[in-house]
C-alpha cells in the first residue's frame, strides 16, 4: 500500500478502516449489567488514590513503553547492521512469532507463579536481553535469537 498511494495515505486507509471496525464494535456492543447487577462498579476512581494500583499503573506504562520501544525498531536496527530488508522483515516475523509461541506459555506461568511474579522475572529477564544479546548483535543468526527469545518474553506486558 505504501508503494502505491504513499506512507501519509497508507496511514489515512489504516485510520479510517481502525476507525470503522471500533465504530462497529462499540456499536454492537451490549451492556449485560442490567442482567448481571454486579456488585462493585465497572470504574471505581478511589482506586486511583491506592499506592499499589498506582505502582501496577506506572509498571504497566514502563512496561508497555518498552514492549514498543523493542518492537517496532528492530526492523531498524537489523538494516543498521547492514542486513538486507527482507532479513529485517523476516526479524519482524521472527519476533511476532516469538511472540505467539511464548504468550500460552506465560499464561501458564502466571497461573502457577503468580502473576505479578511471572511478569517481574520475565521483564527483567527481556531487559537483560536487550542488553546482553541485541545491543552486540551484529549478523541474522543472533538477531534472529534475539528477536525470538524477546518475542515469547514480550507477552508478559500484556497480562
Amino acid at each position: 500500500m505504501i508503494e502505491n498511494i504513499g506512507l501519509e495515505w497508507s496511514f489515512h486507509v489504516i485510520d479510517i478502516l481502525t476507525g470503522i471496525a471500533n465504530t462497529l464494535a462499540a456499536t454492537f456492543i451490549r451492556d449485560r449489567n442490567a442482567i448481571i447487577r454486579p456488585l462493585q462498579p465497572s470504574f471505581d476512581a478511589k482506586l486511583l488514590c491506592r499506592s499499589d494500583v498506582l505502582l501496577l499503573l506506572s509498571w504497566t506504562f514502563i512496561s508497555t513503553l518498552g514492549y514498543i520501544t523493542l518492537l517496532f525498531p528492530l526492523s531498524d536496527y537489523a538494516i543498521s547492521i547492514r542486513l538486507s530488508r527482507a532479513q529485517a522483515a523476516q526479524i519482524s516475523a521472527f519476533l511476532n512469532l516469538g511472540t505467539a509461541c511464548g504468550r500460552p506459555f506465560i499464561g501458564v506461568a502466571s497461573d502457577l507463579l503468580g502473576r505479578i511474579e511471572t511478569a517481574g522475572v520475565l521483564t527483567l529477564f527481556c531487559g537483560l536481553g536487550c542488553l546482553v544479546i541485541w545491543l552486540p548483535s551484529a549478523s541474522f543468526g543472533v538477531t534472529v535469537f534475539f528477536s525470538l527469545i524477546s518475542g515469547a518474553i514480550l507477552g508478559s506486558s500484556a497480562w
